[in-house]
Parts: C-alpha cells; structure tokens; sequence
C-alpha cells in the first residue's frame, strides 16, 4: 500500500503540496535556478571538482551547502539544518519552495532513498522538489556528479516501512544470555 506524499504532508503539518507549473513563469524560473545550479556543479567536477565521502549516502550532506550557495546569488535560499525531509527552504518572487538533495550511483536502484518522517521543518504551503544528483567514484572515496535530475514531489507515492529494533546494548542485556565466552577449538 502506498501514501500520497502530498496527503501526508497535509495531514501532518496542515500546509499544502502545490504542483510545479511549467507554464507559469516563476515556476519556470525556479527550475531553470536549479538546472544552473546543477550544471555548475557537474561542470566543476569534468574540470578537477572532486568530493571525499567515505559512503554515496554521506555526499548529499558535502555537496548541499554548495547548491544553496548557487541558488542564494538569485533566490533567498538558506539551509534547514538537522537529519530529515527537507534539507532547503526556498523564497523566490513571493513563493516557497522546499528542496531535497539526493546523491546516488544508479537511477533505477532499488534502495530506499527517500525518507519522510517529520513535517517540523515544514513551515508553509509550497512547491516540494527533489534534486537527485548522481556521482561517479573516481578512486579511494573521491566522487565527481555526473547527471542530475529535478523532480516535482507533488505526485510522489510513499511507501511504509514498518519495524522494532532495538540497540547493542538492550540484545545483550545479561536476562537474556543462554551462554557467552569464547568458543573453545576441538
């Protein structure tokens, strides 16, 4: 079963999803920042633009602050800070925006990449997009972006994950040790 990423974001935070509209002229606008924005990044590293992230998961967080730096030159674009759904908030001509910034190696993975958990940081009705941006590891951790693609969150479907876990240190509480020590060679 999946959830409409737009009645979640409604039911949780009461602000509404509004659609990209390219036929209006600040939607448009607002793309055309992004794909200069993502052209710069992806022009600097055919040139020597290099990122060390140990993990492809970790280099969203490396390559954020410069996409906000770019978008900032023609928008009010400023970082939300902490983990989680969304990593930017953008004002342009009257309007927000809020953006995810998504790295990955393969398009058509089937890992789950999108997480949305909490709408705290969702503060207005707005347009939702996605930047996915995709890297190429050179050697030894060190990424280039190579592509990219700008999406429209308004017709997203999510999907629930439900689970228990726990930590370390709750598995191995002593109530529930049958037997512990090193295994004895024969």
């Amino acid at each position: 079963m999946f959830y409409k990423f737009k009645e979640l974001v409604k039911k949780d935070s009461s602000y509404n999803v509004i659609p990209i509209n390219l036929n209006n002229k600040i939607d448009k606008e607002l793309i055309e920042e992004l794909i200069k924005a993502s052209q710069h990044l992806i022009n600097s590293c055919e040139k020597v633009r290099r990122f060390y992230s140990r993990r492809i998961n970790d280099l969203g967080g490396k390559i954020e602050p410069e996409i906000v730096d770019i978008l900032s030159k023609n928008t009010k674009c400023k970082r939300l800070g902490l983990k989680g759904y969304p990593d930017a908030e953008i004002f342009y001509k009257r309007r927000f925006y809020y953006l995810e910034i998504k790295t990955t190696t393969n398009w058509d993975s089937s890992f789950r990449s999108f997480y949305y958990t909490n709408p705290n940081k969702i503060k207005h009705n707005a347009r939702h997009i996605l930047l996915g941006l995709k890297a190429e590891e050179e050697k030894d951790k060190y990424w280039k972006i190579i592509d990219h693609k700008i999406l429209d969150l308004y017709e997203l479907k999510l999907y629930k994950k439900e689970e228990y876990n726990t930590s370390n240190s709750k598995l191995y509480e002593e109530e529930l040790i049958l037997n512990k020590g090193e295994i004895r060679r024969l």
